[in-house]
């Protein structure tokens, strides 16, 4: 699920085009603001529905820092709705540091543990 880039008063997905990098820069040399938005409860909510759809049992859902970001409490919102259990995980972390969270909670799930131990495998990275 993208995070939002707010620039001036336009969101966009991150990764979109019209929120490149130069864009950006752009927009923050000529004074516009820029910010990050988390994505709603409900975008969170469709990409668990999305996950049921395709078989998911359950899923353990990776974000970084609640602390920086609430795209953490945004999925612990989703996950009360989603028709399947959700293990959100703040990973505490930022760039690489998810990632690395994300790719421990794939080991595991791949060795066979249950989404509650993948979900701590990623909370001990």
């Amino acid at each position: 699920v993208a995070l939002q880039v707010v620039m001036g008063t336009t969101p966009y997905d991150d990764g979109d085009p019209a929120a490149s990098p130069a864009r950006v820069a752009a927009a923050l040399r000529e004074g516009t603001p820029v910010s990050t938005s988390r994505p709603s409860p409900d975008v969170v909510l469709a990409a668990y529905r999305q996950a049921a759809a395709h078989g998911a049992d359950e899923v353990v859902s990776v974000h970084l820092s609640a602390q920086l970001s609430a795209t953490f409490e945004s999925a612990q919102l989703a996950a009360r709705r989603a028709p399947l259990p959700v293990h959100p995980v703040d990973t505490g972390q930022i760039g690489p540091g998810t990632g690395f969270a994300a790719l421990a909670a794939a080991r595991a799930a791949a060795a066979g543990a249950p989404a509650p131990e993948a979900a701590a495998a990623a909370r001990a990275c």
